[in-house]
C-alpha cells in the first residue's frame, strides 16, 4: 500500500505538467500589429505558434518559448495578401493558376 500511495504523487504531478497549457511555444512572435480583418483599429498582441497551429493570441508575457521573433513595427498576417494581383489569365487559368505561379 505504501509503493501505491508514493507512486501517485509522482504519476499525478505528470499528468498536469503534461497537460498545461501554459506550457513553451515553439515560436513567438511579439510586438507585432496585428490586423483581425474586422475593420477596428490594429492591436498590438503576441501570437504563439506551437507545431503548424497558432494555438493562442493576446497578452503573452512571461510567456516560454522554443524561438522568439520581435516583430516591432511590423504587421503579422497569417498566410499570404496578395496586394498586386494579375488575374488577366483567369478565364484560361480557372484553377488560380495564374495565383499559384506568383508565389
Amino acid at each position: 500500500m505504501f509503493l501505491l500511495k508514493n507512486f501517485h504523487f509522482p504519476l499525478l504531478l505528470l499528468l498536469f505538467i503534461g497537460c498545461n497549457s501554459k506550457s513553451p511555444f515553439d515560436l513567438l512572435i511579439v510586438n507585432g500589429t496585428v490586423y483581425d480583418g474586422s475593420g477596428k483599429e490594429p492591436q498590438e498582441v503576441a501570437i504563439g505558434i506551437r507545431g503548424d497551429q497558432i494555438i493562442e493570441i493576446g497578452n503573452l508575457k512571461n510567456r516560454e518559448a522554443k524561438n522568439t521573433i520581435d516583430a516591432q513595427g511590423m504587421v503579422v498576417a497569417p498566410g499570404f495578401i496578395d496586394l498586386h494581383a494579375h488575374l488577366e489569365p483567369i478565364f484560361e487559368l480557372s484553377d488560380c493558376e495564374s495565383h499559384i505561379r506568383q508565389g
